[in-house]
This record gives structure tokens, sequence and C-alpha cells, in this order.
């Protein structure tokens, strides 16, 4: 298996990893404080998957790697409201702040060229 392999069974375990956390039914697992702050938690998973999709696959442009994670967070949403008996739901505040996510991690990888490009 070559390196190219190696990055994309790992790319593709990390999105499974995310799906399945999704679908699951966190009532009274998470501490009741949690509860509608999980919007925090959409930001920061998003950005983090921008940055390390664009480590691992340096040749797929911003705008790809954007519309890639838009459509992962489209999914999960529509997963939650088909697959997850009303525990799970679909949520448009989630999708803002996935998209919130995305423009981070675009401003991260930004910054993090600016600064690499200047070096």
């Amino acid at each position: 298996m070559t390196k190219t392999h190696h990055k994309l069974v790992l790319w593709l375990l990390i999105i499974l990893l995310i799906i399945t956390t999704s679908l699951l039914d966190l009532t009274g697992v998470v501490r009741w404080w949690w509860v509608d702050q999980d919007k925090h938690f959409h930001l920061i998973l998003f950005a983090l998957f921008i940055v390390v999709t664009q480590l691992l696959f340096t040749h797929l442009s911003l705008v790809k790697i954007s519309l890639i994670t838009f459509g992962l967070g489209l999914l999960i949403e529509l997963l939650q409201l088909l697959l997850t008996n009303g525990n799970r739901r679909f949520d448009i505040y989630d999708v803002a702040f996935n998209i919130i996510g995305i423009a981070l991690g675009l401003f991260i990888l930004l910054v993090y060229r600016g600064k690499t490009m200047s070096n």
C-alpha cells in the first residue's frame, strides 16, 4: 500500500469516526451544562478537519476541501434527521457553526501559509 493509500485510509477512518459519533444518542452521557453548547464542538471539529485534510492532501485546493467539509456536515445533519429516531436532530445552527468552523480552519491555513512563505 502506498503512502497516498495510507493517507486516504486514515482520512476515511476520521470521517467514519465523526459520522458514527454524530449519530450516537448522548442523552444522559453529557452533562446538563453541555446541552445545546455543542456548537463550540462543531466549530472546533470542522476547523480541525479542514486543517487535517489539507495536511493529508496538499494537492487539493482549499475550495475543494471546503466543499467536501461542508458536504460532510450536511451529510451528518441529514443522517441525524433520517436515522436517529428523534434523539438527534437536524439543526440549522449546527450547519451554521460548521460553516464558521470551516472559515476558521481556512483562516488558520492561510495564516500558516503566509508565515511559511515569508520565511
